[in-house]
């Protein structure tokens, strides 16, 4: 295979120095998606460039002095040129850019970023804790975290700062990402992205620097295209294989042979998730793990009776649990409203028509024959009982009842007892 200057045009036309292996298979050149892109790797290093540009972080802005000289020989902005230093200066000066955040706004932003946004519990990591604001830095942001910023958090934490025609573009380019991600995707919508996807480039190098556009930031026009062709993104970057290999990095003791070693990991984990399922429900295991949430806290517990049951084992009939036996006499016999759970007991069956015909009023014809386990009638004989014993209430008096008349005869009552009073004081000689 030849290497270096041995292809044709090397150094004129192109700079490729090898070829990749694959290229020589018969059928190479009739797939239609012969290389996969690894949209991970792609929109993480795109986000990371534009998070560290437009907030100036120090060290990895892609606008630096290399790429203000490189702006003044290819491109047509003076606004952006490197200027030479005046009068008692000494070093060459570097204009703010539209783009970039000053260093007030900048520490708004990552206020925002460390006191404010939040997420919910697995969505992505705690982004506040690498926020650094005496040095202006974030650190510790995973491609996870460039995912979620340059879809949620970006067009939010830009707009106000940078002019309204730099922050459309930053929008759509969020709103590509956001789209391409999707879990259902429509190629109609998909072919609209691989027509602008290119305007959307043009877009982004009239803004940023030629130093900020490396080959990850112009792979992104091939995304679209190959998400006709491979179908969604989550079944084709790399989140799972990096997730899998750093387990099977993790459970690797004896570096020396690692095969042995995955194998007799791997062989462990499935012996244990199949003997586990049969564990009673109490037992905690990794399929009942246990709940984030302190429920073990008196003062947490629930005031309503109806979620005052613990969680676990449910009942064959619902996905109710299983109650106490004090949990018969909460019914009210006369409405029959509270709160019965049928227990999971190994019982005969029986049929209760007088019930359904007499109680529940359904029609001989059209009703079936409803099956109820021995619990269930003792239930019923109980509410029957105490509805047969339940004596009516006796007749309301008006003359109990609240009114405004009631309160102007109260007043008047009082104004005779003050009267009285003060007419026995008068007597008695005080």
């Amino acid at each position: 295979m030849p290497t270096g200057h041995q292809f044709e045009g090397y150094g004129v036309t192109h700079t490729w120095t090898h070829e990749a292996a694959l290229t020589k298979l018969v059928y190479y050149t009739h797939l239609e998606l012969p290389h996969n892109i690894d949209v991970m790797h792609t929109v993480k290093n795109v986000a990371e460039s534009v998070f560290h540009t437009c907030l100036n972080v120090p060290g990895k802005s892609k606008d630096n002095v290399k790429a203000r000289v490189d702006v003044e020989i290819l491109c047509d902005r003076e606004k952006l040129h490197m200027k030479c230093p005046i009068g008692h200066q000494k070093n060459w000066f570097k204009p703010h850019a539209n783009f970039c955040l000053d260093s007030i706004q900048k520490k708004e932003a990552f206020r925002w970023l460390k006191y404010v946004v939040m997420f919910p519990y697995g969505y992505c990591s705690n982004m506040s804790k690498g926020v650094n604001l005496s040095t202006g830095k974030v650190t510790g942001l995973k491609s996870q975290d460039y995912h979620i910023w340059i879809q949620q958090l970006m067009p939010v934490m830009l707009r106000g700062y940078i002019p309204e025609k730099v922050w459309r573009v930053f929008a759509q380019l969020s709103h590509f990402f956001r789209t391409l991600y999707a879990k259902q995707i429509c190629p109609k919508v998909i072919a609209k992205l691989q027509d602008k996807v290119s305007e959307l480039l043009c877009n982004l190098e009239m803004i940023f620097p030629p130093g900020f556009f490396t080959p990850m930031a112009h792979l992104i026009v091939h995304l679209a295209n190959e998400a006709l062709l491979g179908g969604p993104v989550q079944f084709r970057w790399q989140f799972c294989s990096e997730r899998e290999f750093k387990y099977i990095q993790k459970i690797t003791g004896n570096k020396a042979k690692i095969e042995a070693c995955i194998a007799e990991a791997i062989c462990l984990r499935e012996m244990a998730d199949a003997a586990t399922t049969y564990y009673p429900d109490d037992v905690p295991t990794q399929h009942n793990p246990v709940t984030r949430y302190n429920v073990d806290v008196p003062e947490n517990d629930p005031k309503l009776q109806l979620l005052q049951f613990p969680g676990g084992k449910v009942s064959p009939h619902g996905n109710l649990p299983i109650p106490f036996e004090d949990d018969y006499n909460n019914i009210d016999p006369v409405t029959y409203e509270g709160i019965f759970y049928q227990e999971e007991q190994d019982s005969g069956e029986y049929i209760l028509e007088p019930f359904v015909e007499e109680d529940l009023g359904n029609d001989a014809e059209t009703r079936s024959e409803s099956v109820v386990d021995l619990k269930d009638i003792s239930m019923l004989e109980k509410l029957l009982e105490a509805n047969d014993n339940y004596d009516e209430p006796p007749p309301i008096d008006p003359s109990t009842l609240y009114s405004k008349d009631s309160d102007s005869d109260s007043e008047k009552e009082k104004e005779k007892e003050t009267e009285y009073e003060s007419e026995s004081e008068s007597d008695d000689g005080w």
